[in-house]
């Protein structure tokens, strides 16, 4: 494996590569020009979207926002 700074770095780095890319491009078109027909990437996203990932964060996203409009009401 790679020592725990390498790696920090690694994901980082990729992290601000991919937020870079996104800021001017569609993201799902993005990601049609980076996956590879048939590949790891493509199976992993096909499990995420089969279990309903974005569907996921729309909750939790909207659980977030009422929780804190209530915080900011007090309660």
């Amino acid at each position: 494996g790679l020592a725990p700074e390498v790696a920090a770095k690694l994901a980082s780095r990729t992290a601000l590569a991919a937020a870079l890319l996104a800021r001017d491009a569609d993201p799902a078109a993005l990601r049609g020009e980076v996956t590879s027909r048939g590949g790891t990437t493509e199976a992993a996203f096909r499990v995420l979207e089969e279990g309903n990932l974005s569907g996921l964060f729309e909750s939790a996203l909207a659980a977030a926002v009422k929780r804190g409009r209530e915080l900011a009401e007090g309660r």
